[in-house]
């Protein structure tokens, strides 16, 4: 029998790209940043954002 967390130890990444709003800012971007990092803090991500005035890439990992 297997219990409900027997895979909480496999790590799982996504990689993902988005198309910027054009009127997105560097103090958005900041924003955006900040929130992600109290939200995967608490949920136990990690990841990278990266910006370049017209698109996200976005890498987070976690446990399943």
């Amino acid at each position: 029998m297997t219990s409900p967390n027997s895979d909480a130890h496999i790590l799982m990444s996504m990689t993902y790209a988005s198309r910027a709003n054009p009127d997105v800012s560097a103090k958005d971007f900041n924003e955006i940043l900040q929130q992600a990092q109290a939200n995967n803090a608490a949920n136990g991500i990690t990841g990278m954002l990266t910006f370049n005035k017209d698109y996200f890439l976005q890498t987070v990992e976690g446990p399943r």
